[in-house]
């Protein structure tokens, strides 16, 4: 920091505060300040930051600090998601362990004794395909952070995706574009794990037009493209919002044909674009970031176990790519 402070031509105080993000300093010297720390390879020690916590607050500060992230590594936006999450951890001096979970049911006994032995004491939940883990460990000993709806016991604080804005902005860019006959196709799975808000969604923004809500439950893992291929003959949609799932090319052009799928508009919900559609981003790798931050600060308040009243913090989407779908 006393570097940082010779180079900006500024007080190790001025240098403190616009690390921290705090007042005292004005927004250009906080930028040039943030820009120098950058450049410097600056990282704050996480033990410092831990000990310094407790001493303005007073309170007497907790042994363990080291971090994990538990993975399953099973597509593309878990890894994004964990990607944004190690960048985060870096960022503010944390050497985060990424434990992959390659089997459904981890060993309860092995997994604790991996994290008592790296100092771990809070963690990470990727998305799982495990619910409960209610016997996995003593939850009273971690601070921990999910980052989907798919596990349902403990009871934790999450950092999610918001699934309700994301469908209403693809259904709005649709209808924006003059669509009014737009269709909704999603695994059961899915809407299980996001509490229906796809189908909430559009359900909602079709009663703001008196229109009966077209949604078509299609799992391509255990369904041929022939019931799609009927809902779509039956219903005549003029567009369709695909969510995470359904893949334009391999589910709906397989379904229908290429020539009848590109006279649809359409918008994919999602994390990495795809050909003629228009995509939804929401933005796994800033949700991983948050997901750390929302631990470190935990770890600080020594927040441990699972919370009498859950937080859920929202991620917004954006457009990730622009087409003429």
């Amino acid at each position: 920091m006393r570097q940082i402070a010779a180079r900006a031509g500024v007080s190790v105080v001025a240098v403190s505060c616009a690390l921290r993000n705090e007042a005292g300093v004005s927004e250009s010297t906080r930028a040039r300040i943030r820009g120098i720390a950058e450049q410097l390879g600056y990282r704050p020690d996480p033990l410092l930051s831990h000990l310094m916590y407790h001493l303005r607050s007073k309170r007497p500060p907790k042994g363990r600090h080291n971090i994990a992230y538990l993975h399953w590594p099973e597509d593309a936006y878990r890894e994004l998601v964990l990607g944004g999450a190690r960048t985060q951890a870096g960022r503010n001096g944390y050497q985060m362990d990424v434990i992959r979970m390659e089997d459904d049911t981890p060993s309860p006994r092995v997994l604790k004794r991996m994290l008592i032995a790296r100092g771990i004491a809070g963690l990470i939940f990727g998305p799982s395909p495990v619910k409960d883990f209610s016997e996995l460990l003593d939850w009273d000993n971690f601070s921990t952070v999910l980052t989907s709806n798919s596990i349902i016991r403990p009871n934790f604080h999450r950092v999610l995706p918001n699934q309700f804005s994301a469908t209403k902005l693809a259904l709005n860019e649709l209808t924006k574009r003059g669509y009014r006959r737009i269709g909704l196709i999603v695994s059961t799975d899915e809407e299980e794990q996001i509490n229906s808000f796809h189908s909430a969604a559009l359900t909602w923004t079709a009663s703001q037009q008196d229109a009966e809500p077209m949604i078509c439950y299609h799992d391509p893992r255990t369904r041929t493209g022939a019931p799609l291929r009927d809902w779509i003959e039956k219903h005549r949609p003029d567009s369709l919002v695909l969510s995470g799932s359904i893949d334009y090319e391999t589910v709906v052009c397989s379904a229908i044909g290429r020539e009848a799928a590109v006279k649809l508009g359409i918008v994919s919900l999602g994390y990495t674009s795809q050909s003629a559609t228009m995509t939804v981003d929401y933005r796994p790798g800033t949700l991983g970031a948050i997901a750390v931050d929302q631990l470190i600060n935990q770890l600080h308040r020594g927040e441990r176990g699972s919370p009498d009243i859950q937080q859920t913090l929202l991620v917004e989407s954006g457009f990730l790519v622009s087409s003429a779908a």
